[in-house]
């Protein structure tokens, strides 16, 4: 008789995800709950039951309720699933509640290469980079591109750039034209409704400077 080995319930396999990552600088609950709220009301579909990391290398004082943080978090539907750059201290108390803690060395990138995308963003799409983004098309009405870096966009920007979401303040946009519903470089942006000026029929390059958003025709 031919016996067969049965086969193995499950197994393990090594795998790279792109997730955002929520850097805390305040343990201020009701600060943090505002200005995430308004955050996500910039990009619903990004942070909408979204996992994230929770990152705490720019606190000293870790002194909130992990627990009422989470709640916090699971009321705005927003998952952290891992912590990093936190005290050992802060560690215990997220490894008690099923958090556990994420190596920074498994995130953190000797080089950072750029993303090329070769076609159009349609309306609908949502598209997040955790590095430089170049968009060899249009970003239609309803789209979304984000970054943590700078984006690149070889058409016209019809939807919303967000670039430097990280709250990297050195990123900037550039684009051959532009009808955006919103533009965006860490926590300033601009909204169509409010800005005029968010239609552009030539080349330009949006950055932070002073304090707010500045537009240069290239």
């Amino acid at each position: 008789m031919v016996t067969f080995a049965a086969a193995p319930a499950l197994e393990f396999k090594s795998k790279s995800v792109n997730m955002a990552s929520i850097h805390v600088h305040s343990s201020n609950l009701v600060k943090l709950k505002s200005d995430l709220k308004q955050k996500i009301e910039q990009s619903p579909m990004l942070f909408k039951n979204a996992p994230v990391i929770l990152d705490f290398g720019n606190i000293e004082d870790c002194l909130f309720d992990v627990n009422e943080l989470l709640k916090l978090c699971h009321q705005l539907a927003i998952y952290p699933v891992a912590i990093q750059n936190a005290t050992e201290e802060l560690q215990i108390k997220f490894l008690n509640i099923g958090i556990p803690r994420l190596n920074s060395n498994t995130t953190k990138k000797e080089n950072i290469s750029e993303k090329v995308i070769t076609t159009s963003v349609r309306s609908g799409q949502q598209l997040y980079f955790d590095c430089p983004v170049t968009i060899i098309g249009d970003v239609k009405a309803g789209a979304e591109i984000l970054s943590d870096y700078s984006i690149h966009i070889y058409g016209t920007l019809y939807g919303k750039a967000m670039a430097g979401i990280q709250s990297n303040d050195n990123a900037q946009i550039f684009m051959q034209a532009c009808q955006a519903e919103l533009i965006s470089i860490g926590k300033r942006y601009l909204i169509a409704q409010d800005h005029q000026q968010l239609i552009y029929n030539y080349q330009i390059r949006i950055k932070s400077f002073n304090g707010e958003l500045k537009v240069m025709k290239l």
